[in-house]
């Protein structure tokens, strides 16, 4: 592309690593290693690549590290990206050759592993500008911490990146280290995450310990509204640990909205707000999944006088079997004893009240199928260019996929505060 002036660039898929779509390795890796970066930040080696040959920074990256126990005598691939004019590789002191750095690519040297160094001397004009080492280490003996800032605004959003390296007695990253670290926040400022990168770690982003990959990790603090000294501790298990100290400075706040806070009905009998059990909205015990999935989250806030019930049915999603919402305003509510029914939106609730919550079944009115009739209906009609015909049935699903039939379901209900 450099040797065609109208072509402005390239497009990298993607700058950084991303979870999903693993590649080119699949489970148990979790997330693609497309990127030039990776899932915490930290360059990859074709950081480097694309550095030499698209900005004017002079560069010489040479990979991979030299801690390779057990493969004494095999050959290991040594790359080097560069933007100077030629590169020298050494092993252990001895020249294994000077090559000429071709444009827009890279050197590579095959090397018997043998523990030590290997280094690259980069040459310009015939004279040494850049040289870089690669070390097989000791093993670990201590922390290091660097923050990517030393001040935050104490405005209860600005983030500080704390990088941690894992290295031995000279001060030399690890490379094939997994030791955990774990992070204490003192000041006003919370620890929101931690990562490191590695594509197969299944820990949680959302903690206080994270293990290192490549002898790193991170992590991820955020200030309060409150100012003054936030101070970030490292500790390993074995190892000397790391402290870093920054500050957080008072600003005036941007506007904001204030927290919302839900309405809770206060009175007699059921009076509340209540919420099916199960994280989506639905009771475990239900013989009917797709019905309830499909209907999302749902809130009842009811309101009990004498045998009346009113109030309201909320509902995200919808959908699924359901044609339509299965929320809405109650109406026709009553509670006899211990039974009460209602309708809201579409959908017909009855059940039973007890101590420990309420009982409904669901029941929800059927969809229409989609026939052969309706599908070739459909293909009769003509088509726009984007989009489905007007009638609003694409008939590429084929006859009979429509979505339909009616939904029956049980949902328990228990007493919340929001």
């Amino acid at each position: 592309m450099s040797e065609r002036p109208w072509v402005a660039g390239g497009f990298v898929w993607t700058g950084f690593d991303y979870r999903g779509e693993p590649s080119p390795y699949q489970w148990p890796n979790i997330s693609s290693q497309y990127g030039v970066i990776d899932l915490c930040g930290f360059p990859k080696d074709t950081f480097y690549y694309y550095q030499s040959w698209w900005t004017n920074k002079l560069t010489l990256q040479l990979f991979p590290h030299w801690n390779w126990p057990g493969l004494e005598g095999k050959e290991i691939a040594v790359w080097v990206y560069s933007n100077l004019e030629r590169v020298e590789l050494f092993h252990n002191g001895q020249s294994l050759g000077a090559k000429e750095m071709p444009r827009n690519g890279h050197l590579a040297w095959n090397v018997k592993y043998a523990p030590g160094t290997i280094e690259a001397r980069g040459y310009k004009d015939g004279q040494i500008v850049l040289s870089t080492k690669r070390e097989t280490t000791g093993a670990p003996a201590k922390l290091v911490m660097k923050a990517n800032r030393r001040e935050l605004n104490a405005d209860g959003e600005d983030v500080a990146v704390f990088a941690v390296e894992v290295v031995d007695a000279k001060g030399s990253v690890v490379p094939i280290t997994n030791n955990l670290v774990t992070f204490v926040v003192k000041g006003p400022a919370d620890l929101i995450g931690v990562g490191n990168g590695d594509p197969t770690c299944h820990e949680s982003d959302i903690g206080q310990s994270r293990k290192a990959f490549g002898g790193l990790c991170m992590a991820l603090v955020q200030s309060s509204k409150a100012a003054g000294a936030v101070t970030v501790q490292a500790t390993s298990p074995g190892l000397t640990s790391a402290e870093v100290t920054i500050t957080t400075r008072a600003v005036k706040l941007r506007p904001q909205v204030s927290s919302w806070e839900r309405p809770v009905p206060a009175g007699e009998g059921i009076t509340g707000l209540w919420r099916p059990v199960g994280t989506d909205g639905a009771s475990s015990a239900t013989n009917n999944p797709m019905a309830l999935g499909s209907g999302g989250d749902i809130v009842f806030s009811l309101r009990q006088q004498a045998n009346t019930v009113t109030g309201e049915v909320e509902a995200t999603g919808g959908g699924g079997v359901f044609a339509g919402s299965p929320g809405g305003v109650i109406e026709d509510g009553k509670i006899e004893g211990s039974k009460i029914s209602f309708h809201a939106g579409n959908t017909t609730y009855t059940g039973t009240v007890a101590a420990e919550g309420i009982e409904l079944q669901r029941t929800a009115q059927a969809r229409r199928r989609l026939g052969a009739a309706d599908t070739s209906a459909a293909l009769s009609e003509p088509r726009p260019a984007v989009g489905p015909p007007p009638a609003g049935i694409d008939p590429s699903f084929g006859a009979g996929t429509g979505r339909g039939g009616g939904g029956s379901a049980t949902l328990v209900l228990r007493r919340v505060s929001r």
